[in-house]
């Protein structure tokens, strides 16, 4: 049974290093997969291959693509795992405004505004801290 692990958090909560983390090499790392077809594709062909995969992925923070992504999993037989890091919307800004590596600071606020609100990790998820950068 090929194993899933996804990791949730708002943007600037770790989720990149935390991937990189559990697969220095990036080679089983799929981040952004729900709002990709392609890369969608891609992950799903890893799993056929029997290949364990990491799937960092802010928009199931939200339950109801989550649930539907649960389903497509299980579909395949691929268990899952989830590490999720706290819903502090205060420490994921601020590295949000401190980090150098990542896209629109503003976009990623504004989002982190809108899913703070929805953002309930699963019941068996690991949990994490956001550390402040």
């Amino acid at each position: 049974m090929v194993r899933v692990t996804g990791i949730l958090g708002l943007c600037g909560s770790g989720k990149s290093h935390r991937a990189h983390e559990l697969d220095p090499t990036g080679e089983n790392t799929f981040d952004g997969i729900a709002g990709d077809s392609a890369l969608r594709a891609q992950f799903f062909d890893h799993l056929h291959q029997g290949r364990d995969a990491i799937v960092e992925e802010v928009t199931y923070c939200d339950p109801v693509p989550r649930k539907q992504f649960e389903d497509d999993l299980a579909k395949i037989g691929a268990e899952i795992v989830w590490e999720c890091f706290e819903n502090d919307l205060d420490k994921a800004n601020s590295n949000v405004r401190n980090r150098t590596n990542k896209g629109s600071v503003w976009e990623h606020l504004s989002y982190n505004e809108r899913l703070t609100v929805i953002y309930v990790p699963p019941p068996d998820a690991r949990m994490l801290d956001i550390y402040v950068i």
